[in-house]
């Protein structure tokens, strides 16, 4: 009777199930991507020149290449430290004075001085007005950092002006009449010296705006730079018509 009264098999209840879907084909998996490469370090920061190094460049001119255009981060550091100073100052200046000589030799203007007197006298004009205000503004730049931050614009427009000489004897002495009635050497030279200036003030703007340079507790400095540099282009273009060279 047991038996009778039980209810049907729990199969029975069950409602039949549906047929699964098949399973779906595995995915074709393409190359791995490479692996992402670590990060660089930082690079660690430069160091300011020591005394010894400038005094070395002094005997060695080739170096003068590598402290004025190809360091411009020790040669940033060394502006917004203020270590020996006064004889990058001293090398800057030399530079700015010896550097031009062979370009004025063979430029059609034929004068060893004129083209430092370009860009020495010029700056030597405009430099107390530049020193002036930054003292009237309150900067925190002294008289020697903000020559020797100057001085960079001429010493590399120098060096510049030195490595375009054998580029001006060439057209100089290769120009026949015919194409001196088209462009001049004159002109020619007219647009490298304007050329090497322009490097120069590169060169400078380059170190101003190196995070431990000069302008790293002045942050009106390069400001002033720039209101500056308008009256240091009209003067060297006055000084370049007083000297003959445009």
């Amino acid at each position: 009777m047991d038996r009778m009264t039980e209810g049907p098999n729990d199969s029975q209840q069950q409602p039949p199930r549906r047929d699964e879907p098949p399973a779906a084909p595995p995915v074709a998996r393409g190359p791995c991507p490479p692996p992402i490469p670590a990060q660089r370090p930082a690079p660690p920061p430069a160091d300011p020149f020591e005394p010894a190094e400038l005094r070395r460049a002094l005997t060695r001119p080739h170096l003068l290449f590598e402290t004025v255009l190809g360091s411009k981060d020790r040669l940033a550091v060394t502006l917004g430290a203020g270590r020996a100073v006064w004889l990058l100052v001293a090398i800057l200046l030399a530079v700015s004075l010896a550097a031009p000589v062979p370009y004025g030799l063979l430029s059609p203007t034929a004068s060893a001085w004129r083209v430092a007197m370009l860009y020495v006298g010029s700056l030597a004009i405009c430099f107390p007005c530049l020193h002036a205000f930054g003292q009237f503004l309150g900067l925190q730049i002294n008289l020697g950092r903000t020559l020797a931050l100057s001085l960079v614009i001429t010493a590399a427009a120098g060096l510049f002006a030195f490595a375009f000489a054998p580029i001006i004897w060439f057209l100089d002495y290769s120009m026949t009449a015919d194409e001196c009635t088209r462009v001049s050497p004159t002109s020619l030279s007219v647009m490298l010296l304007s050329m090497a200036l322009v490097l120069g003030v590169v060169q400078m703007g380059r170190c101003l705006a190196h995070r431990n340079g000069c302008a790293r507790d002045d942050r009106w400095l390069p400001l002033l730079i720039v209101l500056w540099l308008p009256l240091l282009a009209f003067i060297t273009y006055r000084m370049a018509r007083l000297l003959g060279i445009v």
